[in-house]
């Protein structure tokens, strides 16, 4: 019965007010993201989903778009902002974990994706292609 009770736990585990957090704290910080970020964070309250992830434009981590992580098809599905329609692994350079208490997105040696990881950076030939389905 114990493992059954962690599963659950794992599955009912939300990084959803984290990742406000996030965007308010560091990644849409500031008056001059006051729109964006209003929009973002609509679009995650709005959301029934639980795992949320950021995608970033590269290592220096500025903000292009949210997506939702579907666990049972291990893709990120875009939310909202500028990127590809789905995200699956293979395309993933980086994995990013945030910390609330230092309020830094940290870079996690992980290959597959699970709820530990809140951001991603995407291979650069991902942002070269003319992306089909670019909502802006």
């Amino acid at each position: 019965g114990n493992r059954i009770a962690r599963n659950q736990g794992l599955l009912s585990k939300s990084n959803k007010q984290s990742t406000l957090n996030s965007l308010k704290q560091v990644v849409l910080a500031g008056g001059a993201n006051n729109h964006q970020r209003e929009i973002v964070y609509r679009e995650v309250e709005l959301s029934d989903h639980r795992h949320f992830v950021i995608l970033f434009r590269d290592h220096r981590l500025q903000y292009r778009a949210i997506y939702t992580y579907i666990s049972d098809t291990d893709i990120i599905e875009k939310l909202h902002g500028i990127g590809p329609q789905i995200i699956k692994e293979i395309m993933i350079e980086k994995f990013y974990k945030y910390n609330s208490g230092s309020k830094q997105f940290s870079n996690i040696p992980i290959k597959h994706f699970s709820i530990q990881c809140d951001a991603v950076v995407i291979h650069n030939d991902f942002w070269q292609k003319k992306l089909l389905n670019m909502k802006y």
